[in-house]
């Protein structure tokens, strides 16, 4: 029972010793925590090529175009369009209908880097479904919007042979980057720093085997201290100083 008390009491010194030799250091951790976090806004606002969107939306129907009751919509067809968003979200990444963008367009672009650039999801589980592009030139990410949005619904009805789409939004930008997030960046950089400061700091303490006091004695080796000798240095510098006192 001793003994754990012992251990207990030796590992919460410990923590205790850590916590300020942290304290002791809280400038350098600053310090360091800001280069970072600047080295992080900088690599993200100058070295990082930024990324724009433009995103276009269009409406998922089951009903056949030429059905003779397309006024009679019952909740039914409704979650079967927002089932075929998936399916058709597919065929808007397909190579028969990139390939055509990249030939009508004359991207440099291969397939599968375009396709990289391409989402398609559904909006709030209707049958209205967003295509997003991000490019780094915000006007090529229109183009290719703007031109998926012009021959997507030939290629769905044709390769589906059944319902229709339709555009709900037209292209648009913000053109305002969608990337690099540069508050991201900068946080991440800053926790690096601080984390990394702090370890090498601790690292240092825990490497360092030397006792720098007479508790480190008592509370290490479990021996009681009997005497100091000063070091020679301290004993002439106080012998010093008595001199002249006197």
């Amino acid at each position: 029972m001793d003994e754990q008390l012992r251990d207990s009491r030796e590992i919460e010194i410990d923590l205790l010793q850590l916590f300020y030799v942290l304290w002791k250091n809280i400038i350098l951790i600053v310090a360091v925590t800001v280069v970072f976090a600047d080295l992080g806004f900088a690599y993200s606002t100058f070295l990082m090529t930024p990324i724009y969107s433009a995103s276009a939306e269009l409406v998922v129907n089951n009903k056949s175009a030429n059905s003779e009751n397309r006024e009679n919509v019952s909740s039914a067809d409704l979650t079967a369009s927002s089932n075929l968003v998936e399916t058709y979200s597919v065929i808007l990444k397909s190579h028969t209908l990139l390939g055509t963008v990249i030939d009508d367009l004359g991207l440099e672009d291969t397939y599968e880097q375009l396709s990289r650039n391409i989402t398609v999801a559904d909006v709030n589980d209707t049958p209205v479904m967003r295509i997003t592009v991000r490019d780094p030139d915000p006007d090529q990410a229109m183009r290719i919007v703007a031109k998926i949005v012009d021959i997507a619904p030939g290629v769905i009805i044709d390769k589906v042979e059944a319902g229709s789409v339709k555009v709900v939004d037209e292209p648009y930008t913000t053109r305002k980057p969608v990337s690099p997030n540069v508050q991201k960046y900068t946080l991440a950089a800053a926790m690096l720093g601080f984390i990394l400061v702090c370890g090498l700091l601790i690292l240092q303490e825990l490497l360092n085997n030397t006792f720098k006091s007479e508790q480190d004695i008592t509370r290490i080796l479990d021996l009681p201290v009997l005497a100091v000798v000063p070091l020679e240095g301290d004993h002439g510098a106080s012998a010093k100083a008595a001199g002249k006192k006197g």
